[in-house]
């Protein structure tokens, strides 16, 4: 894989699942699996990362600026799509887990969210700024 295919298809993926996540966050007050202080807790803490890296992968995108480049090692591509997957599926785990069988209390499933960003928006942060934020 080149670089700007693995630029093109990581911006992509991070599009893709950033709105997923915040559609089940809506699909599950939709649904009244949560109520609404449940989902404002969950988007104040989770939409300001998305959009965030949103925002800089959209900006790479617009400018098209995905020269084709090198080709890229297969462990610089399984790291650039592993992490950020890894941080995906443990945080649809922690919403699942509220919707299904809540947390103890807000402050207990708020902890546990901002925990999970946490742990993971440093790496994420440095894959988005070494691809799209130049």
């Amino acid at each position: 894989m080149t670089e700007g295919k693995l630029k093109s298809s990581l911006g992509v993926y991070l599009i893709l699942v950033h709105f997923l996540t915040i559609l089940l966050v809506f699909t599950y007050f939709i649904i009244e699996w949560y109520n609404l202080e449940i989902m404002q807790s969950a988007l104040v803490i989770i939409v300001p990362l998305f959009a965030n890296l949103t925002a800089i992968v959209i900006k790479k995108i617009i400018q098209d600026e995905f020269p084709t480049g090198n080709v890229v090692s297969k462990s610089r591509v399984f790291v650039s799509f592993f992490i950020p997957s890894v941080f995906f599926i443990v945080l649809l785990m922690v919403l699942t887990k509220q919707a299904i069988r809540p947390f103890l209390n807000l402050e207990n499933f708020t902890a546990t969210l901002g925990v999970v960003e946490t742990a993971f928006a440093v790496n994420i942060g440095y894959i988005v700024r070494k691809f799209f934020d130049k």
